[in-house]
């Protein structure tokens, strides 16, 4: 039988949901990779502008969203480990630096839209020579 798609609330879950896939399958192997080719330990931090998730991981604990294990296969205790052992550091960051919430969010004026846009350098064709 397929797989059915994984939907969890926008508001709740979700930001656990990508930091958990962000950590499994890309920062831990790159952590890896990043080590064995420059024999240093990397300084990795991981930003996100959700206060409740920071919090979540930093205390290992999520009573209000106890299904997610279940539901997303997402062990909040191992997010906790991964930070903990200092493979990765967890920081806060405001919402308007977040590079990637051009992909995620709407906007309401040009000027949200022009700052987003900045910050993953797109910039319309006058501003190039300037």
């Amino acid at each position: 039988a397929p797989k059915e798609e994984e939907v969890t609330d926008a508001n709740r879950g979700a930001e656990i949901v990508a930091a958990d896939y962000a950590m499994s399958r890309i920062g831990l192997p790159a952590i890896t990779l990043w080590k064995l080719l420059s024999a240093t330990d990397p300084n990795f931090v991981f930003y996100d502008d959700n206060q409740t998730m920071i919090g979540v991981v930093r205390t290992g604990k999520n009573p209000t969203m106890r299904h997610l294990e279940r539901s997303h296969g997402i062990c909040i205790a191992w997010m906790h480990e991964v930070f903990q052992e200092g493979y990765v550091g967890l920081a806060y960051e405001v919402t308007a630096k977040m590079a990637a919430n051009i992909h995620t969010k709407a906007f309401k004026d040009g000027i949200s839209w022009a700052h987003a846009c900045q910050l993953i350098n797109i910039f319309p064709p006058e501003q190039l020579n300037t």
